[in-house]
């Protein structure tokens, strides 16, 4: 379980000044993907798409092993003298550590990783002809294999790789999750970051069958009838799975945008009753890279109520 810590309002406003006037201005590598503008999670797993094997490590308790004194290395290396850059560290850190959700400490990771066993985990991979990216605590490498290489030599490669990178990781204070190492090959579920990679980036298909299953049994049974069987009430139902719709969206945006357009349809009904119930644009279009842009089929939609429920042949 990870533990938390959100600043003050005081602290909120100083961390954001930070962030914006200092930590944002540094640029990271372009392997380093944890929240940068322009780069996501379906950028980040296109990186992975198609190959023979894609090894996945997790550096454990990634945010509370990036102390104080590494933070202040940081931000001289960014330039700051060494008294201001003392005073920043204690500002941007919690008990000597980066504290996991403060505002600062998304970009702050990314630039300690960068600047420590990224640089040499790169190198490393560049001169293995491997793919890498890294995304918060999670390091994903992926490559793809001659097809006369038997299983041994297979195995032994994997394991080599792991075995490099863990070392390195290691030599600047990060211990890799062992536990959480996994080797995944193309005649298995290939998966970065909840990203299915196999043959192109998609959502896992049994939450695709679930949110195709939850749109069908509202548009049958009601919002407040299927709401209540998740134990929610309709607001946080809706919220809820627009929010899993947008995921879809991103990984998958053909198949993601008609399922959005088909739950906006059952739900149009319950908030046209409930005017008082506003679910923001933000609800229904948080994340995704290439936001939804209703046509003009879609505009009557929203304008009006359904005129026939959805059934399992719905194309959705």
């Amino acid at each position: 379980m990870r533990k938390l810590h959100n600043p003050d309002k005081v602290m909120r406003v100083v961390q954001f000044k930070i962030l914006t006037k200092v930590l944002e201005l540094a640029p990271v590598p372009a392997y380093v993907h944890g929240f940068e503008k322009n780069k996501s999670i379906p950028v980040m797993a296109r990186a992975h798409v198609g190959k023979d094997v894609v090894i996945s490590l997790d550096i454990k308790d990634f945010f509370p092993s990036i102390k104080q004194f590494m933070v202040q290395a940081m931000f001289q290396q960014l330039g700051i003298d060494k008294k201001s850059s003392g005073i920043l560290s204690e500002l941007t850190t919690y008990k000597s550590y980066v504290p996991q959700g403060s505002l600062t400490a998304p970009k702050i990771s990314n630039l300690i990783a960068a600047g420590t066993f990224g640089k040499e985990v790169e190198a490393y991979c560049k001169e293995q002809g491997l793919s890498l990216t890294i995304y918060a605590d999670d390091i994903t490498v992926s490559y793809s294999e001659p097809k006369d290489v038997n299983r041994e030599e297979a195995k032994l490669k994997a394991t080599g790789i792991i075995q490099a990178i863990t070392r390195t990781v290691s030599k600047y204070g990060f211990t890799i999750n062992l536990e959480k190492t996994k080797v995944m090959r193309r005649n298995s579920r290939q998966w970065v970051c909840g990203a299915v990679v196999n043959d192109k980036v998609n959502m896992k298909r049994q939450e695709r069958y679930q949110l195709r299953a939850i749109v069908h049994n509202v548009a049958k049974n009601g919002i407040e009838n299927e709401a209540r069987k998740s134990g929610m009430d309709p607001e946080a139902f809706i919220r809820k799975y627009a929010g899993r719709i947008n995921w879809m969206c991103q990984l998958n945006t053909d198949a993601g945008v008609k399922l959005k357009v088909a739950f906006r349809k059952v739900t149009l009904p319950y908030l046209k009753h409930h005017p008082e119930m506003e679910i923001e644009e933000l609800s229904w279009n948080s994340g995704i890279e290439m936001p939804y842009v209703p046509t003009e089929e879609d505009e009557m939609i929203f304008s009006s109520k359904p005129d026939k429920a959805l059934t399992a042949d719905s194309p959705f």
